[in-house]
């Protein structure tokens, strides 16, 4: 799917595409015999790191924090926010996106079997929720825990982690004359997990809820993964404040009783004229 945007500012034409299971383009044995591919062109070197960050509607990236070799983001309960994925590569590739153990587009189990978004070489993705439609997602909202939608869908255990996995495209096929056979049939994704599940009743901290409708507009397009492994791999952790400075990311300011007394000291404390012996 191709999303276009609807702010006159952005004038990336092209944002994300959602792509069929590249599984299902695989071709059988006997059809790969009777092909002829071209050598695969070398890929050229990614000159930056693809870069995922957690916005506000604004577009301003929300506070992150590095921690024990992970990355947080902190957020504020009822915020909307996007994801913005960056393509730091000249050819075009493919972003599956997963909020919470979910699909951002079809809302099940989230795995990397499952259909992602196009980003055009250079380009920049921004999700704004999870995809109800071409032409409608429902936004991402920090809600409680318990208002995730993955807890009202019965699967709390993976709320406040964002996955993002890119593929490269493979190079294309030139046809030989001789008709091809029919593909494999399509992979079936991942199934749900298993009915024994965790309870969101009392969890403390954020989770992303669906949110209110909004426009995006995306259209087909076909991409052919050229490996079942991703060459990138991001994962962003998100909670409240006070889950941050629970779990360590944000150091709690605590003051010693010393230094809290000498803020209290009085450069004058009594109106004396004159200094008095110690007793």
């Amino acid at each position: 799917m191709r999303t276009t945007s609807l702010l006159p500012l952005l004038l990336v034409s092209l944002l994300a595409v959602a792509c069929a299971d590249a599984s299902a383009s695989e071709p059988s044995p006997e059809v790969a015999g009777a092909r002829a591919r071209r050598p695969p062109p070398p890929h050229p070197p990614i000159s930056a790191r693809a870069r995922v960050e957690v916005v506000r509607a604004s577009g301003a990236r929300l506070p992150t924090f590095e921690h024990e070799g992970r990355t947080y983001v902190e957020g504020v309960r009822g915020e909307r926010y996007k994801i913005r994925v960056s393509n730091p590569t000249g050819e075009r590739v493919e972003a599956v996106v997963s909020v919470d153990g979910l699909d951002a587009i079809d809302g099940r189990s989230a795995s990397r079997d499952k259909r992602g978004y196009v980003i055009e070489p250079f380009g920049t993705l921004e999700l704004e929720g999870f995809r109800t439609s071409r032409s409608e997602v429902a936004a991402f909202r920090f809600s409680s825990v318990r208002d995730s939608y993955a807890a009202r869908k019965g699967q709390p255990d993976d709320v406040g982690v964002i996955g993002v996995l890119l593929f490269r495209e493979r190079a294309p096929i030139v046809q030989r004359a001789e008709p091809p056979r029919p593909s494999a049939a399509p992979r079936a994704g991942s199934g749900a997990r298993s009915e024994e599940r965790g309870r969101a009743d009392d969890r403390p901290g954020l989770g992303t809820s669906f949110g209110e409708r909004r426009s995006s507009r995306v259209v087909d397009t076909a991409f052919v993964r050229d490996s079942a492994a991703p060459f990138a791999r991001h994962t962003l952790r998100y909670d409240d404040r006070d889950g941050l400075v629970a779990a360590g990311v944000i150091p709690e300011r605590r003051e010693e009783p010393e230094i809290a007394v000498r803020r209290r000291a009085e450069p004058f404390p009594m109106d004396r004229r004159f200094a008095e012996p110690p007793p």
